[in-house]
């Protein structure tokens, strides 16, 4: 009996899917300046809220192709629903894949976006001249290998490269000239910063930060983010800071108190993040290795509280330290950056003029850097179909 419901729910899984494929690509046909957005799946975290915000700039303009399961993300949940694909191992030799190289190619004025996204850069070489190509790089990958070898080996194909910070700008220009690729087969390159709306940005009275005691880390239990880190800052802290709490979100099933650490479950709703940062910390601990920008950092300047990280990534070209946030320099090795946060995180707390001071400038993270009209106008402009094309090769 259930292996009949399962057969039976499996089939109409399978007519749906194809239903919304038909959708998908009729819609596509008849639409004369599509955006194509690549990207691996459709789901809350940084990337991927950047990701919806220049979605909801497109418009109905934007038809969305993602390729891994979103756990969580339905479809009929976005403004057009219609617009979005899910399709696993999309390639440019699929059935699908020959369709979607066949709209691109016939329409009058494609673009093509692609952002995280292997497949994004295996359909490239199939593409028209006059289909517009533009990737978007969140981060680099150092010390692992990641998509922005595959971004550098791929420039040739790329009219824009929008990066999310200067410094990502610069290593990717460096990776390039490394790899032997002239300045001029490299593609136009744009820094655009992500978006946070600052209008409701809070200020917190300092004293009142210091007097929580509460220190917290919020983000997912990934390699790159290492959570354990945070968990030996804690126990560290047992001994030098008596009385102080640390709260990890988003690394849980369900809030869970083991000694010092309270454990929260993870949320898709960034407003209910900032508050409950607002609400409770005092400080909030970045500990990666590997970032773009976390978002959180900016999230956490919207709530008004301060924030000591690594100097991963962006984080530094945002964070002026002892001014508007705190930095250690970054290391691979988690005990010695276990080490320089407890240090650090020491430090801060025995001297209450310097955190009274970052406290009070800490959301200029926001409103110098994360300007919501400026990226849009940006986006705008950015997905636009040129009127002139760089040759590509």
């Amino acid at each position: 009996m259930l292996r009949s419901k399962k057969i039976i729910k499996d089939f109409f899984s399978k007519i749906e899917a194809r239903y919304r494929n038909f959708l998908f690509f009729r819609k596509l046909k008849a639409t004369t300046e599509p955006v194509v957005f690549f990207i691996p799946y459709h789901r809350f975290g940084g990337s991927e809220t950047v990701h919806k915000e220049i979605i909801s700039i497109a418009g109905s303009r934007a038809f969305v192709v993602y390729t891994f399961s979103s756990g969580g993300f339905n479809i009929d949940s976005a403004d057009n629903p219609r617009n979005f694909l899910f399709c696993p191992g999309i390639e440019p030799h699929s059935k699908d894949g020959k369709k979607l190289i066949d709209c691109l190619n016939k329409n009058t004025h494609p673009i093509f976006l692609g952002s995280n996204s292997v497949s994004f850069y295996h359909f490239l070489p199939f593409l028209s001249a006059h289909v517009a190509r533009i990737d978007l790089i969140h981060a680099l990958s150092f010390p692992d290998s990641g998509i922005e070898d595959l971004a550098i080996e791929y420039s040739a194909h790329i009219m824009n490269r929008v990066c999310i910070s200067e410094s990502i700008r610069k290593g990717m220009m460096k990776k390039a000239l490394k790899a032997g690729i002239p300045e001029k087969r490299m593609p136009a390159m744009k820094v655009i910063h992500n978006s946070l709306d600052y209008a409701g940005f809070t200020t917190n009275n300092p004293d009142i930060l210091l007097d929580r005691s509460a220190v917290g880390f919020v983000g997912r239990a990934s390699k790159e983010k290492r959570p354990e880190v945070f968990k030996g800052i804690a126990e560290a802290a047992m001994q030098v800071l008596p009385g102080w709490t640390f709260h990890m979100f988003g690394t849980y099933n369900k809030a869970i108190t083991e000694g010092n650490i309270t454990y929260y479950p993870p949320t898709s709703d960034v407003g209910e993040v900032v508050n409950w940062m607002n609400k409770t910390l005092t400080i909030l601990v970045v500990c990666s290795y590997r970032e773009g920008f976390p978002m959180v950092i900016s999230e956490a300047a919207y709530a008004g509280i301060p924030v000591l990280s690594t100097a991963v990534g962006s984080v530094p070209d945002f964070i002026d330290h002892g001014h508007n946030g705190w930095l250690v320099p970054l290391d691979f090795e988690k005990e010695t950056t276990i080490t320089q946060l407890a240090n650090s995180l020491q430090h801060i707390v025995n001297s209450r003029a310097e955190f009274q001071k970052v406290a009070e400038n800490c959301h200029e993270i926001v409103t110098k850097h994360f300007r919501p009209e400026i990226f849009k106008q940006d986006w705008t402009e950015m997905l636009a179909y040129p009127k002139t094309f760089k040759k590509l090769r």
